[in-house]
């Protein structure tokens, strides 16, 4: 099961700013413990023109005891991207 929380910030029509909380569990579990961990993610976007938008993200996994144990001792986690992305307003039928 994925618990998420989410905030949006809209600084203008072109600029957005995405905060997401995500709590990892498992729907059943032999030892008791069924958290897996917890994941934080930040994704900022901005719309350039309408063809053209920008977006760029990072994220961090922190595992859970679970997690820890089961993949001898694993840190927290940390990635990130940047995207560009193009639309095309033409369509081919």
């Amino acid at each position: 099961m994925d618990l998420i929380a989410r905030v949006t910030f809209s600084f203008s029509r072109t600029l957005t700013l995405n905060i997401w909380a995500h709590r990892i569990t498992l729907a059943e579990s032999d030892t008791g413990q069924k958290t897996l961990g917890e994941e934080f993610d930040l994704v900022a976007f901005y719309r350039h023109s309408k063809p053209l938008s920008f977006e760029a993200g990072m994220s961090a996994f922190v595992p859970a005891k679970v997690m820890r144990t089961r993949f001898s001792g694993m840190d927290t986690a940390l990635w990130g991207y940047v995207a560009v992305l193009v639309q095309c307003s033409q369509r081919f039928d």
